[in-house]
């Protein structure tokens, strides 16, 4: 008897996992929205509709993993994968999150005009 190939069958599986073209659907649904807020802050001078697409993944994270969880989990089924690779994406996610803050503080906090200054000054 063949004993199965455990990291092939998980390899499979997650690619069919994310091969449901959800990623696809918000990915352009994002561009829509970044360029409808382009084009009212150019010809309607509305400047808070330039906001939305800076939100909108932080929005529609809980939407993709319902629809995830309504349409591909009934298709495919559900594995449970190891998690030998969650602490490195963690450290890198949180990183990520302590630069990003760090970047919105430093340029947040200074005055409008002198925010490129300050970057010019930190890289001279």
């Amino acid at each position: 008897m063949n004993k199965p190939n455990l990291k092939e069958v998980e390899k499979r599986t997650y690619i069919s996992y994310h091969q449901d073209g959800l990623i696809d659907l918000f990915i352009g649904f994002y561009i829509l929205l970044f360029a409808t807020g382009i084009l009212f802050n150019t010809i309607l001078e509305l400047n808070t509709w330039f906001v939305i697409p800076a939100i909108f993944p932080a929005l529609i994270i809980p939407i993709w993993i319902s629809i995830k969880k309504r349409v591909t989990v009934p298709r495919i089924g559900y594995v449970k994968f190891k998690t030998g690779g969650t602490n490195k994406l963690t450290a890198v996610f949180l990183a990520l999150i302590v630069a990003g803050l760090g970047t919105f503080f430093l340029f947040g906090l200074a005055s409008t005009q002198s925010w490129a200054l300050t970057l010019r000054n930190m890289i001279n």
